[in-house]
């Protein structure tokens, strides 16, 4: 393409119009002038380090690789693949063997060193699609872009859709981050019932998020300005639950001062309450009562007050078997959870993993006055590797103590825990025994999951990556194998010597 197309293409971009349309109309001339499948057009994050959760995709799936994004924007350069699938550095995501990727170019729409956004461009059909040309081409048109659409973000409301689309909590600036689908449609979930006014449950392990989300249902509701109250309900003795719920009067028990207790504290806004499924029956008949009525009657008073809180609340047990076992009250289920939102364990999440832990050094190094190191190749493969019983909260402590053993630009393996470092696909497994008929049957899930990935990657290892080899070996059909292996997004090239 000659200079004066390219020209003209720029000025189509950058004629007048808000951010959203020029963003439109750079990510069409970028697939027009490289000749692309398909193509994506991702804002990074406002620290210009890091990918932000606003994106627009032409063409094909709206999925992204975001390890193969998250290095092109965090290093600021482009990044030309012939075939992604067999690339040492990103053969191993999984994204790029679910989304099949092949050829592969992204170029970062920089003005001066502040990475504004990437343009993400593929082709799943064929290798070798881009070629240098392509690569200078779209360097020289994101360049003229730039100063565009930096001036359009900064006078449209789009960056503050961005940012709330990251879900911070008011107060403290946490975020909840991540593109895996099943987390995508638990942050759908939570955008569509947090302007209503009905009870949510969340369901979940323990560190996989759950109070971060109940903060950002109470930020994105009508309720915003009032309070946000949170009680841990099995931190509580039971004799100072009901006390630590609905106040107490002066005198009603010794040494007792008047105290108005977590609802009436959370009047005109929100109560979370944390481990739900931890409630005495005798402090669930007081919780659906209130549910019922909105009065809430202090301890040792025989008066009642009304108060309107919105109730939103958590818990890592199996309710439903609790109510079969008649140790939950099935109305108060049904009151706690008129919309309920599953949110899944960190180790089902993907690449998740790396973008978390790439938020949580930015984040933590900035705390300890450090600059924040890079995730070696090798360690982005144990990360992905390990199962995560803790969750997202044992990655925030696994890439604090990476920091502190750390001692260089990067954190390499030696720098991670030892079960990490000997993680495999089996490390997902839970580690907590089944209390039920429910968890043993997701555990079981879990286990033949983490077992079958362990078995393919041994059969293909012991093979060198010959796929027919390998079932002759396990005794079985080629079929049968390939069909695992592609539910586990593994492929014999990658187990090929040399």
């Amino acid at each position: 393409m000659d200079e004066l197309a390219l020209y003209r293409k720029i000025c189509d971009v950058t004629c007048q119009g808000d951010a959203q349309s020029l963003l439109e109309r750079a990510l069409d001339a970028a697939i027009a002038l490289s000749g692309a499948e398909a193509g994506h057009l991702v804002l990074a994050a406002p620290d210009g380090a890091s990918l932000g959760n606003h994106y627009l995709a032409r063409g094909g799936p709206p999925e992204v690789s975001h390890g193969i994004l998250a290095r092109a924007i965090e290093e600021g350069q482009s990044l030309l693949l012939e075939n992604a699938r067999a690339h040492e550095d990103f053969q191993h995501l999984e994204s790029v063997q679910r989304l099949q990727l092949l050829s592969v170019l992204v170029v970062p729409v920089r003005e001066e060193r502040r990475v504004l956004a990437a343009l993400y461009l593929v082709n799943s059909s064929q290798v070798g699609v881009f070629r240098a040309s392509d690569q200078a081409l779209l360097e020289a048109f994101a360049a003229r872009i730039a100063p565009a659409l930096r001036a359009a973000l900064e006078h449209n409301e789009l960056r503050r859709a961005c940012d709330a689309a990251l879900l911070r909590k008011p107060e403290g600036g946490e975020t909840l981050i991540g593109s895996h689908p099943a987390f995508l449609q638990v942050l759908d979930q939570v955008a569509k019932v947090a302007p209503t006014e009905v009870p949510v449950l969340f369901l979940g392990k323990s560190g996989t998020g759950k109070e971060l989300l109940a903060h950002a249902v109470h930020q994105r509701s009508k309720r915003c300005d009032g309070p946000m109250i949170t009680l841990n309900c099995g931190a509580i003795p039971e004799s100072l639950l009901e006390s630590e719920l609905f106040g107490h009067e002066k005198g009603a028990f010794t040494g007792a001062r008047a105290r108005a207790g977590k609802f009436a504290a959370a009047d005109g806004g929100t109560i979370f309450l944390d481990e739900v499924g931890e409630l005495s029956l005798q402090a669930q008949v007081r919780l659906l009562r209130v549910l019922q009525s909105g009065e809430i009657q202090r301890v040792g008073s025989d008066r009642s007050h009304h108060v309107d809180v919105r109730v939103v609340s958590a818990t890592n047990r199996p309710l439903r078997e609790l109510v079969a076992e008649l140790r939950f009250r099935e109305d108060l289920f049904y009151r706690l959870g008129v919309i309920s939102i599953h949110v899944p364990p960190l180790c089902m999440r993907g690449e998740d993993v790396l973008l978390l832990a790439d938020h949580f050094l930015r984040r933590h190094a900035a705390a300890m006055g450090m600059v924040p190191p890079a995730l070696a190749p090798a360690s982005r493969k144990l990360l992905l590797e390990y199962g995560y019983p803790g969750n997202v909260r044992e990655l925030e402590n696994l890439m604090r103590r990476a920091l502190v053993f750390g001692d260089g630009p990067k954190i390499n393996p030696e720098h991670l825990p030892a079960e990490v470092s000997a993680g495999s696909a089996a490390s997902c497994i839970s580690t907590s025994t089944p209390r039920t008929r429910k968890e043993l049957k997701q555990a079981c899930r879990e286990a033949i999951h983490a077992l079958e990935r362990a078995f393919c990657e041994q059969v293909l290892r012991d093979a060198q990556g010959n796929v027919s080899q390998a079932a002759r070996q396990a005794n079985m059909h080629r079929t049968s194998l390939h069909e695992l292996l592609k539910r586990h997004g593994l492929e014999g090239y990658q187990f090929k010597e040399g």
